[in-house]
């Protein structure tokens, strides 16, 4: 069943599935619960790239605590994809060794950026 789901799936919910880390679900019942305590508590709100330039990595956060909390809200945001998603991202950081890499380099996706972690 794990298999099939994501064909289900569309716009915010089919990013969340692919952001999911590998191996971290073992079981159709993991699966549907982790989804279920994603999407429930955010179905009042459609976010959207503006969203996103609202977030900012805090003085005192590190990079792994902006990253956790950027990619939920990205994947609330159905009509941004993964090249788009670069801006945001790159404009919350604080300024660091991490953010002149991010900068200086032409990331093409998200997914890219957050290899680098």
């Amino acid at each position: 069943m794990c298999l099939i789901f994501p064909f289900t799936l569309n716009g915010a919910t089919l990013n969340w599935f692919y952001r999911l880390n590998p191996r971290t679900i073992n079981s159709f019942d993991s699966l549907k619960q982790t989804f279920v305590d994603h999407f429930m508590i955010h179905t009042d709100h459609i976010y959207s790239m503006d969203d996103l330039y609202m977030l900012c990595q805090g003085e005192d956060e590190p990079l792994l605590e902006y990253v956790t909390s950027f990619s939920p809200e990205y994947s609330r945001c159905p009509e941004t994809d993964d090249l788009a998603a670069v801006g945001p991202f790159k404009s919350g950081l604080r300024e660091s060794n991490f953010r002149y890499l991010v900068h200086s380099n032409p990331w093409n996706t998200y997914a890219e950026l957050i290899d680098l972690r």
